[in-house]
């Protein structure tokens, strides 16, 4: 079976090898936290709305004025729902690349990448510079790119840019409807990238040993990966003390050892 590589999954081997090596390899993944509910609802009503002005022929508000006006939302719906089920790549025998796009926006005829992002940012803090922060953290520039790749794979021209449109709440007022801000985002694109990542996560997939766990920003080790190493310390198969405790205990009044159940 060939590996299959999205942006969510090179998005896991940049945040931590050892987690990645051993879910393509061994398909012992990550467990799933709880789904964000609210942010998949506001994404998938977005995307109706924006269908909505696709077939009116406009553009929403929120993108009337990028680019100085010149770019709008890509105008073939059939294609739209095709790519949001998914585009697949065969980019080797063993490696085949996927992904799913939020919307396509186009200029002359060349397709824009285009995601919707929500954040947990107010109006307060939700700056040009705290959102770059979230990019590169988030990796959304390699999730463009991926896209962007993909589309390039099957004959689409494509800009060496995207956007991103971050959605944030400024307040909630007295009847506890939410008030919501906008931010669209330029993002400079090099498909270049989506190589040297896949090349890069096939020398990890290749260790024979599963590499060193990833750590955060703040030097932190991957928090999965150290819930798995304590867990496999404190076993008690793993503690010679208390094994030598338990062959002890198990002892009868004759003497006679009985296997201790760990």
């Amino acid at each position: 079976m060939p590996y299959v590589f999205s942006p969510s999954t090179l998005k896991i081997m940049d945040e931590c090898p050892c987690c990645f090596w051993w879910s393509m390899n061994n398909d012992v993944k990550r467990p799933q936290g709880i789904p964000p509910a609210l942010a998949i609802q506001v994404d998938s009503q977005l995307k109706k709305e924006f269908d909505s002005f696709r077939r009116n022929g406009v553009s929403p508000p929120v993108l009337q004025n990028l680019e100085n006006g010149k770019i709008r939302l890509h105008n073939n719906q059939k294609n739209i729902d095709e790519w949001r089920s998914g585009i697949s790549h065969k980019y080797s025998n063993n490696v085949v690349l996927f992904g799913k796009v939020d919307d396509v926006l186009e200029e002359n005829k060349s397709l824009i990448m285009f995601d919707i992002k929500t954040t947990g940012k107010n109006g307060t803090n939700c700056t040009e510079e705290e959102l770059n922060k979230s990019v590169e953290k988030y990796r959304y520039r390699l999730q463009l790119e991926f896209y962007s790749y993909l589309l390039g794979k099957k004959g689409f021209p494509t800009r060496d840019y995207g956007y991103l449109l971050f959605y944030f709440i400024n307040k909630f007022d007295n009847r506890g409807n939410a008030d919501f801000g906008t931010m669209p985002m330029r993002v400079n694109l090099d498909i270049k990238n989506v190589e040297k990542e896949v090349k890069r996560a096939l020398e990890v997939l290749n260790m024979e040993e599963p590499p060193q766990p990833g750590t955060n920003d703040k030097g932190k080790v991957c928090e999965y990966c150290s819930f798995s190493d304590e867990r496999y310390k404190k076993h008690p198969k793993n503690q010679p003390e208390l094994i030598d405790l338990l062959k002890a205990m198990s002892k009868d009044s004759k003497g006679n050892s009985s296997k201790p159940q760990l």
